[in-house]
């Protein structure tokens, strides 16, 4: 099946989806096109993270499992 035969067959797939999908399949969509450069949360949350490293602020997988009984 060629790419255009692929694109009408989604496109009337879409066509019957209930809201609730369509919004799901939006925000797929949308989180897809963006990238970590427009998102300063994002940046600035694996700079803290990098920077706890660096510092030696971390806890092994270990440490947590056992002090929350994981």
């Amino acid at each position: 099946m060629g790419h255009e035969a692929i694109k009408l067959e989604l496109i009337n797939w879409l066509t019957n989806l209930d809201n609730e999908t369509i919004e799901y399949l939006k925000i797929v969509k949308d989180s897809r096109n963006s990238t970590e450069d427009e998102n300063p949360q994002i940046i600035a949350g694996l700079n803290r993270a990098a920077n706890d490293i660096d510092n030696g602020r971390v806890v092994s997988h270990d440490e947590v499992s056992s002090k929350y009984g994981l």
